[in-house]
Formats: structure tokens, C-alpha cells, sequence
């Protein structure tokens, strides 16, 4: 089994183990692949050809996953846990039809949830509420299914969550708007790593992502049959496949 000191694998070649590799298969990016192709062929298997011999070898998901260190691998949240968003609104002028707000994801122990009101305790530091400690009894409200944290509880007492501005750079936090009109939907502007455990958001926006894929296109790293790429969390190294359905559905920034 490897060890997470690596900083990057190669499947083994099934002819050759001790010999090839698969080097056009990055293990964290294959098993990204191979996760998106299941949703839509149960039988996928990821293929590439030997460093060594030039023969293909195909693997399962499973067989990747027990190929990555555990370090590597995707992790479940614990029981009852999940990810809420505190947000802070940036001002802009009047005439602009939606509200523009940064949001930074706070992981939750949730002690009550009905999909429209929850509380619960607080599980990870937040850096735009540095004086609520973790272990705070916060709740909230939802919008368009997320989870917003709005209120903090200190020795039982609701109180207005102290919201500071985070430093540039200093903060993971993504971009979220709120049409004017539609008070009650929330856009977001940012994908988030699709590692369970992980609350980080990536930085590129619709207009970026858009880009990249083009970009790879023109150089062949793109499927002619499907457009996608892949990136990686800088946070946790967790590879995910972003496809032009996944890049419509944020914000167009």
C-alpha cells in the first residue's frame, strides 16, 4: 500500500507491477473519473496503457480506492454532522438588482434539523466569527436547501453572530448572491470540494472555469464527447470532475 508522504501516484500496470506504471492516470484524479462515469455507466472502469509494455489495464472504483492511502481518500462526515454557511453582505449600490455576500462553510453537530429551521453545535473555528468558540450552540434557517447560520446561543440567550471582515487571502470563503426579487433563493458563485469532510471552496468563478475547459480543449485534454476537467482541492488534494452542467450551475461571474 502507498503512503500519503507521496506527493503523486500512478496505478500499477496489472502485467507489469513491479515495472509500469499508468502514467496518464494520476490516482486521485482517476478515482474523480471513476466516481462522475458511474453516475451514468454502472460498469465503468478507468484504462490507460503501460509505461513499460503499452497495454492497457483497467481498474474499478474500489480497486482505486484501495490503492490511494487513507489519507487520500474521500471521508465520510461523522453521524448528524454537516456543513452550514455564514454569511456576511457586501455593500453595493442600490440599482443593483441581487445582494452580493461572502459565505465561509461551518461544520455542525446537528441536534435539530427539519429542512427549514435547525440548531445545533458548533464544530469547526470560523474565521468571520473568531469570538464564537467552538462548542457554541448556533441555528439557523434555510435557503434554496442550504443550511444558514443566523443566530448564536452563549448560556442560552439568542444573540446576533458577531460577523468581522475577513482579511483578503487570510479566509476560505466563497462568493453567494441573493436576488432582490427572489429573497429566498441563494446563488452561489464558487464550487466546494467534493471531499465530504473537507469546507473548502475553490476560487474559480463561471467566467474561469469556462476558460480552463477551453483552454484544455484546444490542447486535446478534453473528451470530445464530454467536456470536463478536473481540479483538485488545494486543502485536502481531493480530485473532482466538473462538467458544463456542474460550471451552468453557478453564478455567471
Amino acid at each position: 500500500m502507498p503512503t500519503s508522504e507521496a506527493t503523486e501516484l500512478h496505478l500499477p500496470c496489472k502485467r507489469h507491477k513491479r515495472m509500469g506504471t499508468l502514467q496518464a492516470v494520476e490516482v486521485r484524479v482517476a478515482r474523480a473519473l471513476a466516481e462522475y462515469e458511474l453516475t451514468g455507466d454502472p460498469t465503468y472502469q478507468a484504462s490507460a496503457c503501460c509505461s513499460v509494455c503499452g497495454e492497457p489495464s483497467y481498474y474499478t472504483y474500489n480497486e482505486i480506492l484501495n490503492f490511494m492511502p487513507v489519507a487520500w481518500r474521500p471521508q465520510p462526515l461523522p453521524e448528524s454532522h454537516g456543513w452550514t454557511l455564514l454569511l456576511i453582505e457586501v455593500p453595493a449600490a442600490e440599482h443593483l438588482t441581487e445582494r452580493y455576500l461572502f459565505g465561509e462553510r461551518l461544520l455542525v453537530q446537528f441536534e435539530f434539523n427539519d429542512n427549514e429551521y435547525w440548531y445545533g453545535t458548533l464544530r469547526s473555528p470560523s474565521g468571520m466569527a473568531p469570538s464564537m468558540p467552538l462548542g457554541s450552540r448556533i441555528g439557523g434557517n434555510y435557503l434554496s436547501g442550504t443550511p444558514i447560520v443566523t443566530t448564536w446561543f452563549p448560556e442560552g440567550h439568542s444573540k446576533t453572530i458577531p460577523v468581522e471582515w475577513p482579511a483578503p487571502g487570510t479566509q476560505d470563503i466563497g462568493s453567494f448572491f441573493i436576488p432582490k426579487d427572489a429573497p429566498d433563493t441563494l446563488l452561489t458563485a464558487n464550487l466546494i470540494c467534493s471531499n465530504p469532510s473537507c469546507g473548502r471552496f475553490f476560487s474559480y468563478n463561471y467566467s474561469q472555469l469556462n476558460q480552463v475547459l477551453d483552454e484544455q480543449a484546444t490542447i486535446g485534454l478534453v473528451s470530445h464527447v464530454k467536456r470536463i476537467l478536473t481540479i483538485t482541492c488545494p486543502k485536502c488534494q481531493t480530485a473532482r470532475v466538473v462538467d458544463e452542467a456542474c460550471i451552468n450551475s453557478l453564478y455567471k461571474l
